[in-house]
């Protein structure tokens, strides 16, 4: 495919993910029969025993100075002072504004300004055209943080070394760009070799394929195409242990076929001496999701042990839910959401130890909780609900916020999950933090 067909792709991709439309951004939402009402900020579900129990978020920070179309993101301590910083990746429309900004935490105090939290310690200039994907791993086994981008320009992995000096962490000015498939827009890194070093997986558009860097002191690759399974348009990938055999696989998102491909690592061994060159990703089923789908996660869903996979779907507003059986096999539950919903996060708000999802809605311009009733079960099962749903503001625009990509993680330290995520189309960063 030509160059300018895909930026065309790229553009409508774009498009697609932040789709501009009125919407208001406080509301209550006509919800379907089995679904609850919930305020913009208080979420309430009504448990089997009749008890009720709300989840609380303040109004949206937001931090403004953080460079123009902030994409993705990533909140990890980078120069391990205990404390959770920001990264993230900038997609501008011209190449010198195109930028990795980290946001340094300072300490553990808590403010209404989202200005006395971070600092802006280091800006890089990509010099890439159109980087699309940030990822934050040690991925050459230094004991340092790394940063990984892909660029659809040059189709190239792009591998950031980092570099840490009395608690002052920097990257390499320059980085070592890794040849992977056409249009790679999306990755994701595993420990796929039995030695535990960390690889990375692109999702190559351009190609309908998929390349994997099984180690970055090598750069040994290994590539799956529609030939291995993978289908048309791939858009994401995730990993998991789909088999419970104790290595990482993979499962591919393809938008075209609304669909995911499952891929077992193997051979599974614990030998760290099983040479990386035999390494083979083989596919062992697919599964269909709903029409368009958006973003891909994996988490276990109803704590069986099992990882299952969660997939937004567009058309059909609402989220896939693949519970894996142990086995390789799926079973899917699907859950009405936000109108357009995007990405989206997993991760228990309530402390009830059942996973939460926080999905962002293209369309309302907000995002929606799916909040468990907190013993783990399916959809429907036992003629139970198995979440309660509501909306809240994703910025402060009263007429609402397109969200980017959402993270899920105790950003001001009081034992409680908020929510981080990037506003690309006002260029900003919003965190809500739970009450």
């Amino acid at each position: 495919m030509q160059k300018n067909s895909l930026l065309l792709i790229q553009i409508l991709f774009l498009t697609s993910f932040f789709l501009v439309v009125t919407a208001c951004g406080f509301k209550e939402r006509e919800l379907d029969d089995d679904e609850d009402t919930a305020t913009t900020t208080e979420i309430s579900i009504i448990r089997a025993d009749g008890s009720t129990e709300e989840l609380k978020f303040a109004p949206p920070l937001e931090l403004d100075n953080i460079g123009k179309s902030p994409l993705a993101l990533t909140v990890k301590d980078i120069n391990e002072d205990q404390l959770a910083d920001i990264v993230l990746l900038n997609n501008a429309t011209k190449q010198e504004d195109e930028a990795i900004r980290i946001l340094l935490r300072t300490s553990v105090e808590t403010s209404d300004n989202p200005e006395d939290l971070f600092e802006t310690d280091m800006i890089i200039t990509t010099n890439l055209d159109r980087p699309q994907y940030l990822l934050v791993e040690d991925v050459n086994n230094d004991g340092i943080q790394d940063f990984l981008t892909v660029s659809t320009e040059t189709d190239t992995l792009n591998f950031w070394e980092g570099q840490l000096e009395n608690n002052h962490f920097s990257i390499a000015v320059t980085p070592t760009d890794i040849n992977v498939g056409d249009f790679p827009v999306f990755m994701v890194a595993a420990p796929f070799s039995p030695d535990g070093t960390i690889g990375v997986a692109t999702v190559n558009r351009g190609d309908d394929d998929v390349s994997i860097i099984l180690d970055f002191n090598s750069t040994e690759e290994l590539n799956l195409d529609e030939d291995q399974g993978v289908g048309e348009n791939p858009i994401q990938i995730t990993s998991g242990d789909w088999n419970n055999d104790g290595c990482p696989d993979l499962a591919v998102l393809s938008r075209n076929e609304d669909r995911v491909d499952f891929f077992e690592n193997t051979p599974c061994s614990s030998d760290e001496t099983e040479s990386s060159q035999n390494r083979v990703f083989q596919k062992i089923r697919d599964h269909k999701v709903g029409e368009f789908p958006q973003a891909i996660i994996t988490g276990d869903w109803d704590n069986d042990g099992n990882m299952d996979v969660a997939v937004t779907n567009q058309t059909d507003e609402d989220i896939s839910l693949l519970y894996g059986q142990g086995d390789g096999n799926f079973e899917r539950k699907d859950i009405n959401v936000g109108n357009g919903p995007g990405q989206l996060a997993s991760g228990d708000f309530n402390q009830d130890g059942v996973q939460d999802f926080v999905i962002g809605d293209i369309r309302d311009l907000d995002l929606t909780i799916l909040l468990s009733n907190g013993d783990g079960s399916r959809p429907g099962e036992n003629g139970q609900k198995a979440y309660s749903r509501g909306d809240i503001a994703a910025g402060t625009i009263p007429s609402g916020s397109r969200p980017g990509y959402i993270r899920i993680i105790d950003i001001n330290y009081d034992d409680k999950l908020d929510i981080v995520l990037t506003l690309p189309f006002e260029d900003k960063l919003a965190i809500l933090l739970q009450k």
